[in-house]
């Protein structure tokens, strides 16, 4: 079995857009993470503090803090869309080297980690290609992220009405936030529900 698709660089959704430019250093190569965060995840005050700390978790592969950054809703369709692939995943052994699972791992997986997990490698693959020139990014014709790292690291026109917000990432793409028990969530429901991130372990078509 192998997997017939090349995880192409259309994530369909702005979160991805977004953290690839923020994943890329603008100089100095320490991201926009900065010094080591405590272990306990962000109850985050802001749309901005969500961003910046699910761009962190993505940064540095850490499944249960991008979990938490994520609304309710988003993380219930990621457990559900990732537990529909765990078959093919368990049987596709290019896509386990991508995740570096093993089948049994997999299997072991919650959908959500799985999902998560997947939508992490993505955004490592697209940042590895935009590095070598082979992907199009926010500042591309600079040679950099955006030039100085704050800029990369912040989102912009954020409108906020209730508990719900919207605003804009370093490429200009929309985003979606929901206030949930206090704290601000990344809403990326739209994004799964398309299917986005999933991944098909097909057989290789005989030539």
């Amino acid at each position: 079995m192998t997997m017939t698709s090349t995880w192409p660089l259309r994530f369909g959704a702005a979160l991805l857009g977004a953290l690839l430019t923020i994943a890329i250093p603008a100089s100095a190569g320490d991201g926009c993470c900065g010094e080591a965060k405590e272990e306990k995840p962000l109850a985050a005050a802001t749309p901005q503090e969500c961003f910046k700390e699910a761009a962190c978790a993505i940064e540095k592969g850490d499944v249960k803090v991008l979990a938490s950054q994520l609304s309710v809703k988003s993380l219930e369709l990621a457990a559900k869309k990732g537990e529909a692939m765990k078959e093919g995943v368990s049987k596709c052994e290019e896509t386990q080297k991508k995740l570096n699972v093993t089948a049994e791992k997999v299997k072991e997986m919650s959908g959500k980690d799985l999902m998560l997990t997947v939508m992490i490698s993505k955004v490592k693959e697209a940042i590895a290609a935009a590095k070598k020139g082979e992907a199009k990014g926010c500042g591309e014709e600079k040679g950099g992220c955006c030039g100085e790292e704050e800029k990369c690291c912040e989102i912009s026109e954020v409108k906020i009405d209730g508990d719900k917000a919207t605003a804009l990432c370093p490429l200009g793409q929309p985003l979606a936030f929901v206030k949930e028990d206090g704290a601000w969530k990344m809403d990326i429901s739209a994004m799964l529900e398309k299917g986005c991130c999933e991944e098909k372990c097909e057989e290789k078509p005989k030539e």
